[in-house]
């Protein structure tokens, strides 16, 4: 018999190992059972997840395959569809992605059904989208969040797309079933007509805004600008005041809407449109979409055509999206918990007699810093004074540096504390603001 030399063990040891046995397999199924996520908007606009202030970068897709490249590309959020399955979700959470379900509460009223019952009844509207509104697959909505909405990763759901402003009752009573269900979901439609945005400020505790814009379309008569993009994030922060606006922003190339397929995808002009969502106030940037960012567009005699890209451009493109979302994710805790500030006087004075006038920015204060988000939309560089919140006795208030977007910002002081900041041709990106001290120190 081998004699035993650790005194530790003994028999007198079998209990207790019996009682570490039963604890240690009671954690490992208390953490097989996942706990469901719990979401909410701050009176602020800002996402919290778990209690935990989180800026959404994500992206819409249909596809699981998707999934696994969204991810490495870093972003934290997945915009789903009525299209999506369990394996949709299971593979998201793998990858570590938050969730916006989707179900189109309207779809199902855009033809003439017998059976859809809209009389000035209190809960008519309510029943007929609990047994009429069906997603893709011929969900119900209460099939569809039953089977879903306790998965883990999902935060919220996504109720209609563009829908429009006779459908405000239909988006409204989807958003009431919902939070009925469980009030910790954010719930809310994606909507791109700025005439209709007040009708559906009860129907959401989020508005995803789709504002694309469109530079020379075959057609001519789509034609939209950033500065419009800008406009209508405002409408939609100012809507909803208490509540989130997120931009949905393009994530395709030119050639889309153009149908010209020399017309690809570029950081500098993906930016442009991010950066208005930010300056106008967005609380979250969602992308649209993951599966045109394989492809491109072109027109022949026989229509409207698109064929996939190389993999070389599939990776540039990748490196695009890449560096977009580094960007946002490094002005994440800045965009979550600073902090809007109007005191720095930015005074525009290039180009031109008089200068190019106001342009789009937007000062947030964070951790005792300023930060300066701006964009020029002109081809030719502005450049612009930083003064102080009062010009008649400390105007000298600020140095600056360029935080974000070396390449398209640049400084230069020629007397202390009057830093002039130059912006290049559709240069995107944030300076930052240090207040120089009065008192010597």
């Amino acid at each position: 018999m081998v004699e035993n030399r650790n005194p530790m063990k003994t028999k007198n040891m079998m209990p207790l190992l019996v009682v570490v046995f039963f604890l240690l397999n009671g954690v490992g199924h208390a953490m097989a059972e996942a706990v469901p996520d719990r979401a909410m908007i701050r009176g602020d606009g800002t996402l919290l997840v778990n209690g935990e202030a989180m800026f959404p970068i994500g992206v819409r897709t249909e596809v699981v395959a998707d999934l696994k490249p969204i991810a490495d590309c870093g972003f934290n959020m997945v915009m789903g569809s009525g299209e999506w399955d369990v394996e949709h979700y299971a593979e998201a959470d793998r990858l570590g992605l938050k969730i916006i379900a989707g179900h189109y509460v309207w779809a199902a009223f855009r033809g003439t059904q017998p059976n859809v019952n809209l009389r000035a009844r209190g809960d008519a509207v309510v029943n007929t989208v609990m047994k009429n509104a069906k997603d893709q697959r011929q969900r119900t909505l209460e099939e569809a969040v039953k089977s879903f909405d306790h998965l883990p990763g999902v935060i919220g759901w996504k109720i209609g797309d563009e829908p429009e402003a006779k459908l405000t009752e239909i988006v409204e009573a989807g958003y009431e079933i919902i939070k009925s269900y469980n009030p910790q979901r954010i719930v809310g439609p994606i909507l791109c007509d700025r005439q209709w945005l007040g009708n559906f400020r009860n129907a959401g505790d989020v508005i995803f805004m789709d504002n694309y814009p469109l530079r020379g379309t075959t057609e001519k008569k789509w034609t939209t600008s950033i500065n419009e993009t800008h406009d209508r994030m405002r409408r939609a922060v100012e809507a909803i005041p208490n509540k989130s606006a997120w931009y949905v922003a393009p994530m395709y190339p030119g050639s889309y809407w153009s149908l010209r397929p020399e017309e690809g995808m570029n950081l500098q002009d993906m930016r442009l449109p991010v950066y208005a969502g930010l300056i106008a106030g967005a609380k979250g940037i969602l992308f649209f979409h993951w599966g045109l960012l394989d492809k491109t567009w072109s027109k022949d005699d026989t229509g409207k055509q698109k064929k996939i890209i190389s993999y070389e451009e599939q990776a540039d493109r990748l490196a695009i999206m890449k560096s977009l979302v580094v960007e946002l994710k490094k002005l994440s805790p800045i965009l979550c918990d600073g902090r809007v500030n109007d005191e720095p006087d930015i005074r525009w004075f290039e180009p031109g007699k008089y200068g190019p006038g106001p342009q789009l920015t937007r000062v947030i204060e964070f951790e005792g810093k300023q930060y300066l988000i701006v964009m020029n939309l002109l081809d030719v560089p502005i450049e612009g004074n930083v003064f102080g919140p009062d010009p008649a006795h400390n105007f000298r208030a600020y140095d600056a540096d360029v935080f974000m977007g070396e390449e398209y910002l640049s400084v230069k002081t020629e007397k202390a504390g009057e830093p002039i900041i130059k912006i290049a041709p559709r240069g995107a990106g944030v300076f930052v603001l240090t207040r120089r001290s009065i008192i010597d120190k």
